[in-house]
């Protein structure tokens, strides 16, 4: 389901000691606060902990595009897309969080210059295993009668909730979503939502990376 360009962990892993000007795998542990054997594992399994390299990345102002796209520049108009990790989906969803602040992490995406972007954090299990948990998609606003059946989504509701989920439209209510779970809702107890409760619809696009 991929749309944008794949990046393993081995040449993220190698981008981010590029612009630390780090050496060793030893040196790169230390500065991720993990265990020096951490590293391998990610390279072996193609798997990064994404918040502690954005976090070191945010700290040092360094361009998340240079690591999780391999681009140094662009000669095109560059648009700013957030990146909105776990811990501040609750905040977004309600409305409380300015994207404005200064610590919400952002990067440039080549493909995706013609709508309106977001990267959401994945805090669920369900959209396995299209879609691993923990990991980042990338989405392109949309309504929900753009949706097309079967595509991947977040939905976002200031009434019932936050939803990542495969999502199709109903054949006998135009005016309903269904939600294609292996479970109900945790919101409405249903694997639907009614199109009038949704505030935004994001329709995920592809992902920062690819996992084995």
């Amino acid at each position: 389901m991929q749309e944008g360009n794949i990046q393993t962990a081995k040449s993220i892993l190698t981008r981010v000691k590029k612009v630390f000007k780090i050496k060793t795998d030893a040196q790169l542990a230390e500065l991720l606060s993990i265990k020096p054997n951490t590293i391998s594992s990610w390279k072996k399994r193609n798997t990064l902990d994404y918040e502690s390299i954005i976090e070191q990345c945010n700290k040092a102002n360094i361009d998340l595009n240079e690591i999780f796209l391999g681009n140094e520049s662009f000669s095109f108009k560059k648009k700013i897309t957030p990146i909105i990790t776990k811990e501040m989906l609750f905040q977004y969803t309600t409305g409380e969080l300015n994207l404005e602040r200064s610590d919400i992490p952002t990067i440039n995406i080549p493909f995706l210059q013609q709508k309106n972007s977001m990267v959401f954090q994945v805090n669920t299990s369900e959209l396995e295993p299209s879609i691993k948990e923990n990991t980042f998609v990338i989405c392109e606003e949309a309504t929900a009668n753009d949706i097309t059946n079967d595509s991947f989504a977040v939905i976002i509701s200031k009434e019932k909730g936050l939803y990542m989920s495969k999502v199709a439209q109903n054949e006998n209510d135009e005016s309903i979503l269904n939600l294609i779970s292996r479970k109900e809702s945790v919101f409405s107890g249903k694997n639907e939502i009614k199109k009038n409760k949704i505030d935004e619809i994001w329709k995920i696009k592809g992902v920062l990376d690819i996992f084995s």
